[in-house]
């Protein structure tokens, strides 16, 4: 499902997203759940690719929903796996889960048993805030914590702007919301903070880990003049 020219998203419960670099290569974004693996190998298909030319991947965080085909991906692939300092632990296994935050009664109850864990995965480079990565003409790494602490949005500044802004919002109905379930966030400041952030980015069409992309003139919370 084509976004803007060279990206395109396989819908899903949780979106993974294919960019075309234009040498032939292809970046993907986020794996979803273990049973995705070969709606994402279709999608990679149809556009004419194979699992060899996909030389990145990029994860938003370490969710099980974004990170749970990872380990089959990466091995088929032999891709360069990044995602962000605070969550490499976790998706490799060797750190445990933050949990959700503790300051509202729904995160002291859910704990660290929401979201389930993701079988452990290599992680080969971890992001950093502002970031540029070289393929698709540059992705510009904005680090959003909150859903998670080392939740990071991606930004292609090439044809007006494309954020996707993974689960640091949501494209819920006719709306965009910070990401809710609250029991699910490790940081509900940080939440808002990142929200925020957000809508002061130079972007056109905004994509997200849940829901269908939108321009952004169509967003009222973010109609406001990027900085």
């Amino acid at each position: 499902m084509l976004v803007v020219p060279g990206v395109h998203r396989v819908p899903g419960f949780t979106n993974s997203y294919l960019i075309e670099s234009g040498d032939g290569t292809l970046v993907l974004v986020d794996c979803g759940f273990r049973g995705r693996v070969d709606k994402i190998v279709q999608h990679i298909t149809a556009l004419g690719h194979t699992l060899a030319d996909v030389t990145d991947i990029l994860l938003t965080h370490h969710h099980l929903d974004h990170t749970g085909g990872l380990p089959e991906l990466s091995r088929r692939t032999d891709a360069t796996v990044h995602a962000h300092a605070a969550d490499a632990p976790v998706i490799r296994g060797q750190a445990p889960r933050p949990g959700a935050d503790r300051s509202t009664w729904t995160g002291r109850l859910a704990g660290t048993r929401i979201p389930p864990p993701a079988r452990p995965a290599h992680v080969h480079a971890e992001l950093t805030d502002g970031q540029t990565l070289p393929p698709a003409g540059g992705i510009r790494v904005i680090h959003t914590p909150g859903h998670t602490m080392g939740h990071c949005s991606f930004l292609l500044e090439r044809d007006g702007g494309l954020l996707l802004a993974g689960d640091a919002a949501l494209h819920l109905g006719k709306r965009v919301v910070p990401p809710i379930p609250l029991a699910l966030n490790e940081n509900l400041r940080a939440v808002r903070d990142s929200f925020d952030r957000l809508g002061r980015l130079p972007f056109r069409v905004a994509a997200f880990g849940t829901g269908a992309p939108i321009a952004r003139e169509d967003q009222p919370c973010w109609r406001a003049t990027p900085d």
